[in-house]
């Protein structure tokens, strides 16, 4: 298998490729007035997780950028955030649902994609979930999203339903 560093820059060569192509199909005519360096043209986040299973455990190579997060939730250690925020200043999960810092990494049309990467191994069974903070940035602690994240799929049976439960109840917040 290739390394963590390896995959992350090889999808950073086919993001950017991908954006530009994408840019130069929808290029606008006219300019913006507005000018800042905290502007991006087609900027976004992300967060992947490649999982491969082994004997009793799962290897997880992580790749991300921004504030998009990889969760492994777990029965013996519940919710676990397994990237860290890409922030100007640094804090904890907490202190941003509050003090929302600026985003120090993103991908965009303006940069070469700087995309992280890790691996970690984590004892099966698991659920893992790669999310934006729209997702789990207006609950009031991380142990809020991790309730609704355990209160939805106890109450359904099949992952479409813990899907559609988890996307209305998102919506309701």
């Amino acid at each position: 298998f290739a390394t963590p560093s390896a995959i992350a820059a090889v999808l950073g060569e086919h993001i950017d490729v991908a954006l530009q192509a994408y840019q130069e199909r929808w290029k606008s005519t006219g300019s913006s007035a507005l000018r800042s360096s905290l502007f991006r043209r087609l900027p976004t986040t992300a967060a992947i997780a490649i999982a491969r299973a082994e004997e009793a455990t799962t290897k997880i190579t992580l790749l991300w950028a921004g504030d998009s997060r990889c969760y492994a939730l777990t029965p013996a250690a519940g919710l676990q955030q397994l990237t860290a925020d890409h922030l100007r200043t640094p804090q904890d999960a907490l202190t941003n649902l509050t003090k929302d810092a600026p985003i120090a990494n993103c991908i965009s049309a303006d940069a070469p994609a700087q995309i992280d990467a890790d691996e970690v191994t984590i004892s099966t069974p698991l659920v893992l979930a790669a999310v934006t903070d729209g997702c789990f940035g207006y609950f009031k602690s991380p142990m809020h999203f991790e309730e609704l994240l355990l209160d939805t799929m106890l109450a359904v049976t099949t992952p479409q339903g813990w899907s559609a439960a988890l996307q209305e109840r998102i919506a309701a917040v």
